[in-house]
């Protein structure tokens, strides 16, 4: 393989065949960029569940679907991908994990399986002040969505709402209120905007319309890059709780999110959106930019009508410009996913990504914006436990007084104090 071909082991004998995959992929690319790495390999190792992760969450046959419809084909959408390899065998990693520095998850050996599908990787990035990077939509699906909308109205303007239908994990809180939609679709201005459904996959084909006069577009649903390409020439694209959310939240075009936290779901909990993606209440999701919108609370349409005019009056490139952290609490919750991503990486090394996150948390240390240990002491203590090599915090002060110059002042991700 290429030296500077990133090689990204995506082992689905720990990670889940779902979704998930994407903050992965997004934290690959963030990692890529920022070490320079010319492209990047997705490996993908099989599972001891016939391929996949032991779990009772999927059936093997909705896992393999998922796989070869949604997993396979979601690396290209960053041109970065050079190769994607589905391992027949585990030994055949073994090929690819020859250069420890061309590896990623950093640390990731055959013998010490690890995964980085759980967002901390965005956080890291949001928080130390990466430019967020964004998917985008093969030319071929692109083409064909255009395509599509011209023969729908190519005189309009489309709102895409994506639907969740799963009845799996969902208290009720993740489907769309149906009563809701009608009567927005029923108000709607048609000169103006027209409304498309995505359905969930599993009720695409030969279902009954959701709503009459709204067209819907099946393809999207099993088709992953004509999915992306409508969301990317959607005026709006409009989401629950649900799987596909982060391709919109993480591609180039607007969308709204609506969000209402339940506590008796793990995955939609206030406690799982603090300790996996550093957010509370009221926040944003971390490293998107201003022309994405999360609400916490039901559908409603003061926060479209709103969102819309945002968006047609705006003079800014909304899309350009990312979310600060503007309230203690957030900044509290995503300095600690920071640090304990960044401590877990550092125990496979030293490299410029763990001295910005340390010199951020120093400096929020210093104007006392959060508490904690000074970061000599947080290393110092992972080195007298033998988590970290003996040098660590030598090589991180070497790292600081090189890359200070070469640096400069990164611009500061928190609004605070």
């Amino acid at each position: 393989m290429n030296k500077r071909t990133l090689n990204c082991f995506y082992d689905l004998s720990i990670a889940p065949c779902s979704y998930d995959f994407f903050a992965f992929l997004i934290s690959a690319e963030l990692h890529r960029i920022r070490n320079k790495f010319s492209s990047l390999a997705v490996v993908f190792l099989p599972g001891p569940n016939n391929g996949y992760r032991q779990d009772n969450l999927r059936t093997f046959q909705q896992n393999d679907n998922f796989f070869k419809n949604v997993l396979l084909n979601a690396p290209l959408l960053y041109q970065s991908c050079s190769s994607i390899v589905w391992l027949n065998s585990r030994v055949e990693a073994l090929n690819y994990l020859q250069n420890p520095d061309n590896i990623f998850p950093r640390g990731y050996s055959l013998d010490n399986s690890i995964t980085d599908y759980l967002y901390h990787g965005i956080v890291a990035s949001y928080f130390r002040g990466d430019q967020p990077v964004f998917f985008q939509s093969p030319d071929y699906a692109r083409d064909l969505a255009k395509s599509l909308f011209g023969k729908i109205a190519s005189d309009r303007r489309f709102i895409t709402l994506t639907t969740r239908e799963l009845l799996r994990d969902d208290p009720g809180t993740r489907r769309i209120d149906i009563n809701f939609w009608e009567s927005f679709f029923s108000g709607l201005d048609k000169s103006k905007f027209q409304p498309l459904i995505i359905r969930d996959t599993s009720v695409a084909v030969c279902s009954e319309p959701l709503f009459k006069n709204v067209p819907e577009i099946p393809a999207a649903s099993i088709h992953l890059h004509m999915r992306y390409a409508i969301y990317q020439e959607s005026f709006l694209n409009i989401f629950k709780p649900n799987g596909p959310s982060i391709l919109s939240s993480y591609g180039t075009t607007p969308n709204l999110f609506f969000f209402e936290a339940n506590n008796d779901l793990c995955a939609i909990s206030n406690d799982w959106y603090q300790t996996h993606y550093g957010m509370s209440t009221g926040s944003q999701f971390p490293l998107t930019t201003k022309n994405k919108r999360l609400i916490w609370g039901k559908e409603n349409l003061t926060a479209i009508e709103q969102t819309i005019s945002l968006l047609e009056t705006s003079e800014e490139d909304l899309g350009l410009q990312r979310y600060p952290i503007t309230d203690s609490d957030t900044l509290r919750y995503t300095t600690k996913v920071a640090l304990m991503h960044t401590l877990q990486n550092l125990r496979y090394g030293v490299l410029e990504e763990d001295v910005q996150v340390l010199r951020v948390y120093k400096d929020l240390l210093l104007k006392g914006l959060v508490s904690g240990p000074q970061p000599n002491e947080l290393i110092e203590d992972h080195e007298a436990k033998n988590i970290f090599s003996k040098n660590t915090w030598d090589k991180i002060m070497h790292f600081d007084a090189i890359s200070k110059s070469i640096l400069g002042e990164k611009s500061k991700v928190y609004q605070v104090g």
